[in-house]
Formats: structure tokens, C-alpha cells, sequence
């Protein structure tokens, strides 16, 4: 499909620009790093960095429901870059332009209802997610594409 073949209020939004501010915090000491440097860990005290979007109060400016529509038509675009993880843009890691997304064949993997007596324990239907469908068998491939993706927009 062409861009124009969707609904008018949609295609602004289908194809996901750069956007939002990011910092790595760490989750022990608190401290800020920017993202524009590969961080593994906390320079200060060697703990776990967590990347912190910023901005994300934007990401409400559009209510849900036609953030569904947005991610539910981005899935028929052909763009190799929306078609795994990223075809939730906004949400994984705005900053990293399209062009720097490297797809893995990851994502659309099946979700499995669960059981009734776990339904019931969670106070509402239940689903998996069968990640073991993924290139490597594993949930593991969301985190690397995202980590290849931006160690290419780095370079």
C-alpha cells in the first residue's frame, strides 16, 4: 500500500520520526549519563543503567485507541524497519532514526491464552507470548535488535 491509501488522520503517524530526549539512569545510585556514548554500566558505581525517555509525557497527547489504529496499519507498511519490534516506535526507542534499525526477523510471535485457573488467579484472561518462535528460539532477539539498532546509529 501507498501512503495515501491510508486513512488521512493515520498517515502522519506511519512513518516514525526521531523523536523524545533519553538518558541512561542508573538504578542504585541515581546518576545521569547522556546516550549519545555506549554505557554497559554505571560509571559511578558499576550497577545496572536503565534508558529513561524524557519526553514520554508527549506519547499521551494521543489517546490510545488511535495509538492502535497507528501501530495496527504501520504493520501493512512494507518499510523493512516497521516490521518487527520497531513497528512500535515510540515506544522502544524513538531517538533511533529508521534508517539505523536493523530488523532480525524478530517479533510476531503468537500469544497463547493461558489456563482458566491462572485466568482466575490474575483476575482476568491471561495470554504468553511464544518468544520461542523467534530467529534464535529465544526472547532474547527484542533486546539485540534494539541493541544492534542503536550501536548502528551511534557509528
Amino acid at each position: 500500500m501507498k501512503l495515501d491509501d491510508f486513512p488521512a488522520e493515520i498517515q502522519p503517524y506511519l512513518v516514525p520520526q526521531p523523536s523524545g530526549t533519553y538518558l541512561y539512569r542508573c538504578i542504585s545510585c541515581g546518576a545521569e549519563y547522556g546516550v549519545e556514548k555506549l554505557l554497559y554500566t554505571c560509571p559511578q558505581c558499576r550497577s545496572v543503567l536503565l534508558i529513561k525517555d524524557m519526553d514520554w509525557q508527549r506519547l499521551k497527547h494521543i489517546p490510545g485507541t488511535m495509538w492502535r489504529k497507528i501501530f495496527d496499519y504501520r504493520g501493512m507498511l512494507t518499510l523493512p524497519a516497521v516490521r518487527g519490534i520497531y513497528r512500535f516506535h515510540e515506544l522502544l526507542g524513538s531517538i533511533i532514526p529508521l534508517d539505523s534499525v536493523i530488523y532480525l526477523g524478530e517479533g510476531h510471535t503468537p500469544v497463547v491464552a493461558g489456563n482458566e485457573r491462572l485466568s482466575r488467579w490474575a483476575g482476568l484472561p491471561f495470554y504468553f507470548k511464544n518468544d520461542g518462535q523467534n530467529p534464535s528460539a529465544s526472547f532474547k532477539d527484542r533486546g539485540m535488535a534494539s541493541a544492534f539498532s542503536y550501536l548502528k546509529q551511534l557509528i
